[in-house]
């Protein structure tokens, strides 16, 4: 099952979008005054200093919001470690004290008055969602055309000298962190499920570049700097070669990659991968 993305232009939080996963049920409340959809959820706050958890949402209650006051404020508060997939946690400052919301993985959100967080459970980490999010769209042509080869390419705006690359957030996709060891091929192959013509799961192989400027073309995962430009290059292309053992017709799905900074830790942001490929038969074994 997809998931599906709701787009938020009128939604009382800000980001771009919230993620619907199988099961999850989003309620929204019309708030005519703001003339803004409201985000159902229920509040969790800290009791004391030391309270520094945040509830868990759950199947029956996916969404939270985490509310910080000069009353009940904590200095770090701890994202559950587990939650259903989809879940959301909306956390909101209305103390004079900073916080950082922190996750297992060690990356710290810093919060102060005013502010908001939105955080959502995608293969089993917590994301922040915000204003900021790339859509990438990879597009063969049609079967009976002559093409076997498709390409999308985004471009990311970095500091000068950034050590950013892109990495998966599910280990059977790709690699899950940043390197920069040496390859014996200037890209990553990347294993992608998808649904075949007939509504089974399928896996097709894809190639992931990444660039920094004019720079050499590596695999994705690489987070060698560039002296010779700033912004990240991210493509992925769709071979024919790489994939003849499909069968005729089209292939669907989507899965989401992330591009991040190896000297900036708090830097990460969500590219969205859609595929839609045709197979076809080639000559050869």
């Amino acid at each position: 099952t997809l998931r599906t993305e709701p787009r938020a232009s009128n939604l009382d939080l800000d980001v771009e979008h919230l993620t619907l996963s199988k099961g999850i049920s989003l309620l929204f409340i019309y708030n005519g005054e703001r003339r803004r959809w409201v985000l159902h959820s229920i509040l969790d706050k800290p009791a004391d200093s030391t309270d520094v958890s945040i509830a868990q949402p759950t199947l029956t209650n996916p969404t939270l919001t985490y509310q910080l006051s000069d009353g009940a404020w904590v200095k770090t508060a701890f994202l559950p470690t587990t939650a259903p997939e989809g879940a959301i946690i909306h956390a909101i400052s209305y103390t004079r004290q900073s916080t950082e919301i922190a996750d297992s993985q060690g990356h710290r959100y810093p919060i102060k008055r005013n502010d908001s967080l939105v955080f959502t459970m995608l293969n089993k980490q917590w994301q922040r969602l915000g204003k900021r999010s790339v859509e990438l769209i990879s597009l063969s042509q049609s079967s009976m055309g002559d093409s076997t080869f498709s390409e999308g390419q985004i471009r990311i705006a970095r500091p000068a000298l950034s050590q950013s690359g892109v990495v998966a957030l599910d280990p059977t996709v790709g690699p899950t962190q940043l390197s920069n060891l040496p390859s014996d091929k200037p890209y990553t192959t990347l294993n992608v499920c998808v649904t075949s013509p007939a509504g089974s799961p399928a896996t097709i192989q894809l190639r992931a570049y990444r660039s920094i400027g004019s720079c050499r073309t590596t695999p994705m995962s690489e987070y060698r700097h560039c002296e010779e430009g700033t912004s990240l290059f991210f493509s992925v292309q769709y071979h024919h070669s790489d994939n003849r053992s499909l069968r005729m017709g089209e292939y669907t799905g989507e899965f989401t990659l992330q591009a991040r900074d190896n000297k900036d830790p708090n830097w990460m942001l969500p590219i969205r991968v859609v595929v839609r490929i045709h197979g076809r038969r080639l000559p050869g074994p």
